[in-house]
């Protein structure tokens, strides 16, 4: 894949100008309640799948929690540009009760990371403009985001036992199968983690780019499985099923998070002061 030079230029540029800010901001109080938060958000979805460890188990729950606006400080949540996001900390958003794909997808992509480091996983831009989506049908009742998402497009890349695409914006998996044989259909651009994701690259830019760059060619090369409807249904009111069982555990994670969500609120402000 022959990727343009500006835009290369432009992700070294960004990655070279990147460390001293991110250093900066790992040492401030917004970050230190943002892990915080992170940690009572991952105790919540394990309560509430009762043992049961599978990712898409985590998918469903979580899918749930950020369409009803728990994971929000006034428990709400709009589909809608944050113009004070934080970068490199973009999933923060959540908690203020907006956001579009990018913020949903790291939001979900640093849930990941924490309940399991080991595994590889990117909030990663992709492009929609070639594939003809099935939208999942809204169920009454619940609250959810339908086809909200335009061309550009972010979702989480995760890699255990096969590379995994999750959109926790539409609800969509797919299985990412590898061919030599297989012709580019979608464009997936790996260095929008850089941007997007809590930053957690080592080693020099150009290499980091060059890394990543080579990762986007190795994509190119994947042919996109998609689950079928009836089993991302039966995956989602699985996630209904057990928040609603567990509305006590909600219940209490918001009580017990209300002065985290007020005090990183509160920082995220002296942030935005001292840019």
């Amino acid at each position: 894949m022959n990727f343009n030079k500006d835009k290369h230029d432009l992700y070294l540029r960004f990655l070279n100008n990147i460390y001293s800010n991110y250093y900066e901001l790992t040492n401030s109080s917004f970050y230190q309640y943002y892990q915080k938060i992170i940690q009572e958000e991952i105790s919540l979805i394990k309560k509430l799948s009762y043992g049961d460890n599978r990712i898409i188990t985590f998918f469903s729950i979580y899918y749930y929690l950020l369409w009803n606006g728990y994971l929000s400080l006034t428990k709400n949540f709009e589909f809608t540009e944050d113009n004070t996001e934080i970068k490199t900390m973009i999933g923060s958003s959540i908690y203020f009760g907006r956001g579009v794909c990018r913020n949903i997808s790291a939001h979900f992509t640093e849930l990941l990371k924490a309940v399991n480091p080991q595994i590889e996983v990117y909030t990663i831009g992709t492009h929609l403009a070639a594939r003809k989506e099935k939208i999942m049908p809204q169920l009454n009742n619940v609250k959810y985001n339908i086809n909200l998402c335009g061309i550009n497009h972010a979702e989480t890349l995760v890699g255990i036992d096969n590379l995994w695409l999750f959109d926790p914006t539409n609800f969509r998996i797919k299985r990412l199968e590898y061919s030599e044989d297989h012709k580019l259909t979608s464009l997936y651009d790996t260095r929008t983690s850089l941007l997007l994701d809590n930053f957690h690259f080592n080693g020099f830019p150009m290499n980091i780019i060059e890394n990543l760059e080579n990762y986007n060619d190795y994509l190119s090369k994947t042919e996109q499985i998609s689950l079928s409807n009836i089993k991302l249904n039966s995956i989602r009111n699985e996630g209904i099923i057990r928040c609603k069982e567990g509305k006590y555990y909600i219940d209490e994670f918001r009580e017990n998070t209300q002065n985290l969500f007020k005090k990183i609120r509160k920082e995220k402000r002296r942030v935005l002061k001292n840019k």
